[in-house]
């Protein structure tokens, strides 16, 4: 299935236009990088990117510690 299947289609005319409807392979901080080899400068972040960018470590880091407390479960007698 095609990922224009499930966003709004003026979305990707946008993307289409920009020249950003693009397989990425990876992010980090502000770039994109697509699998034909080119590397992008984010316009068009998400939510919770736009100040911190893709990936931040810190911001990774505090995600994993934070799962280790939230999602720790006490063994179960039965």
């Amino acid at each position: 299935m095609a990922y224009s299947e499930f966003v709004n289609p003026q979305w990707v005319a946008l993307l289409d236009l920009l020249g950003m409807n693009a397989e990425y392979t990876r992010c980090v901080g502000t770039e994109l990088f697509t699998s034909d080899g080119r590397r992008l400068l984010d316009f068009l972040s998400g939510y919770c990117v736009h100040n911190t960018g893709h990936n931040h470590p810190r911001i990774i880091q505090a995600l994993k510690d934070e799962y280790q407390i939230i999602f720790w479960v006490p063994g179960v007698c039965w």
